[in-house]
């Protein structure tokens, strides 16, 4: 089967479904006048008109809207079919995208084992905070904070969403933080707006203050704030704020006690989200990626053995 002008074909849907020569310039990765050629070219070739060029844009003919949603169908089915092959596996390929927080404070420490067993590998990592779509993209792993994942993709449940107040002793003490305490007016506070589509994540002092009966007078815009956790702990792990902060991201400094959590076990809230392990149900899982997810997931299930025994040993101290 033969097909003619597909560069062009692919200018007609993008404008079809975009409503401008610009858009479509701008997904496809062109300039303008290019779309507006390779469309000219299309025409040319089958002696046809499918825009009519107005002032308001460019206006689909009778003819482009007949052809439309075939045409879409069409360009799908060979988006569909170049994800297939580009999932097929490659021995050595691991290909991931993660937060940043998973990045910077999770996974690197546990890393170095597997590599270690596992020899050369084409390892690359993304931290784009994008969801990504698996039908298309080259990702072989996700590792998300979502709900439930969509369809079309494989998973499993790595870690439950949690957050809680962090500091360290010595600001515990200066500033008397304990459990029961029910007004932090005065306590120097950081917040990090990080990404973050949970409805039940509490991006601000005043939402975890409302949810757990605590009282704050202060000038929220006194505050440092960061678009990222690191950021946010080192100022923490200073003894110069507290922070609010899943555990995921600061169970590490608890554990070993640069930080601790002033208001007790009873000041973390479990989240509607969870951290999973996401890939494309079409893509064949190479001996390589296998034994990644099957590690993975051993080391998120001793993760949270960890967090339950520390969690429990802080209520019983």
């Amino acid at each position: 089967m033969r097909v003619d002008h597909l560069n062009g074909l692919r200018a007609t849907e993008a404008v079809l479904r975009l409503g401008s020569f610009r858009a479509a310039a701008d997904e496809i990765g062109i300039t303008t006048a290019a779309v507006g050629q390779r469309i000219r070219t299309v025409e040319l070739a089958w002696q046809c008109q499918l825009f009519r060029r107005t002032p308001s844009g460019p206006e689909p003919t009778p003819m482009a809207r007949q052809i439309e949603r075939r045409l879409a169908e069409g360009l799908h089915a060979l988006a569909s079919v170049q994800s297939t092959l580009s999932h097929v596996p490659r021995r050595n390929r691991l290909w991931l995208t993660m937060t940043q927080a998973l990045a910077e404070h999770w996974l690197p420490p546990l890393l170095p084992e597997f590599l270690s067993e596992e020899g050369v590998i084409d390892l690359r990592v993304d931290t784009s905070p994008e969801l990504v779509d698996f039908s298309t993209a080259e990702f072989d792993f996700g590792m998300r904070f979502i709900g439930t994942p969509g369809p079309g993709l494989a998973s499993v449940r790595l870690m439950p969403g949690s957050l809680a107040p962090v500091c360290t002793a010595d600001f515990a003490e200066r500033y008397d933080l304990h459990p029961g305490r029910t007004d932090i007016t005065g306590v120097p506070l950081c917040n990090v707006a990080a990404p973050n589509s949970d409805p039940d994540w509490l991006s601000d002092w005043d939402g975890w203050c409302e949810r757990s009966g605590v009282t704050r007078k202060s000038d929220r815009e006194s505050d440092p704030h960061f678009s990222h956790y690191a950021a946010g702990l080192r100022l923490t792990t200073s003894g110069l704020s507290m922070m609010l902060c899943g555990l995921l991201t600061s169970f590490e400094p608890l554990q070993d006690g640069r930080l601790v959590l002033p208001f007790g076990p009873d000041s973390v809230i479990w989240t509607g989200y969870s951290t999973w392990l996401v890939w494309s149900a079409d893509h064949t899982l190479s001996p390589l990626q296998k034994r990644f997810r099957d590690w993975l997931v051993a080391e998120a299930e001793a993760f949270n053995r960890d967090l339950d025994s520390w969690l429990a040993e802080q209520s019983a101290a």
